[in-house]
C-alpha cells in the first residue's frame, strides 16, 4: 500500500468507522507524535481539527471556508467591471455613434461604481442623453415603445424604469407625470423638456 492509500484508509476509518475509544486513541497518537503539544491537530490543511466528546474530529466548516477563500482568490472575478463592460457594449451596439462622454454617463447610470459616491439627480447626465431617456420612459409609459428597444433596455438593466425615474431631476419627473396623466399635451411637454 502506498502512503496516499494509507492516508485515505486512515481518514475513512476516522470519519466512518471509529468508535469514541478509537478516536481517543487517534487523538493520543497525534499528541504523542506532536511531542505533547495541545490536542488540536494541525495538518496539511492548517488548523482543521476540534475537540468533541468523541475525541479529535475534523472541523469541516473551517476546511470549507479555507478552500472557498482560496477558490475565490484564484478566480478573482470582477463582477462590477464585467457588468460595466457588458452595458457599454450593448449601448455601443444599439447606438454606435454615441459620444464617449455620453456613453460613460449611461454606463455610470446603469451600473454605478460602488466605490464612488452617487451623483445627485441634477448632475452629470448630458442633455441629449436625458432627452433620450425621457423619450424612452414616455414611450414605455404610454405603450408605444418598440419590442426590440424594450428588450434591449430590460437586458441592460431589468429595473431600468426605476433607474430612469430616479435619475430624472424633479422638474422632469413632474412634467412626465403631467404628460402621462393627461394634464399636458405632448407638444407643450417637449417644449418644456427641450
Amino acid at each position: 500500500m502506498d502512503p496516499q492509500e494509507d492516508l485515505v484508509y486512515v481518514i475513512d476509518f476516522i470519519l466512518n468507522r471509529a468508535n469514541p475509544e478509537a478516536l481517543e486513541a487517534v487523538r493520543m497518537a497525534l499528541e504523542r507524535r506532536g511531542g505533547g503539544q495541545p490536542s488540536r491537530f494541525t495538518g496539511p490543511m492548517g488548523g482543521t481539527g476540534m475537540t468533541s466528546d468523541h475525541g479529535n474530529v475534523m472541523d469541516i466548516q473551517s476546511i470549507a471556508k479555507k478552500y472557498a477563500d482560496e477558490l475565490q482568490a484564484s478566480i478573482d472575478i470582477d463582477i462590477p467591471g464585467m457588468s460595466r463592460r457588458l452595458v457599454r457594449n450593448m449601448i455601443k451596439t444599439h447606438e454606435p455613434t454615441i459620444p464617449e462622454e455620453h456613453l460613460d454617463a449611461l454606463v455610470d447610470h446603469f451600473v454605478p461604481d460602488p466605490n464612488r459616491p452617487s451623483p445627485s439627480a441634477e448632475s452629470n447626465i448630458p442633455r441629449d442623453v436625458l432627452v433620450t431617456m425621457v423619450r424612452q420612459f414616455v414611450d414605455y409609459s404610454v405603450g408605444r415603445m418598440k419590442d426590440r428597444e424594450l428588450k434591449e433596455l430590460k437586458s441592460a438593466s431589468p429595473d431600468w424604469v426605476e433607474k430612469y425615474w430616479n435619475a430624472f431631476p424633479d422638474h422632469v419627473r413632474k412634467l412626465v407625470s403631467d404628460l402621462i396623466r393627461g394634464n399636458m399635451g405632448e407638444k407643450e411637454f417637449w417644449q418644456k423638456i427641450n
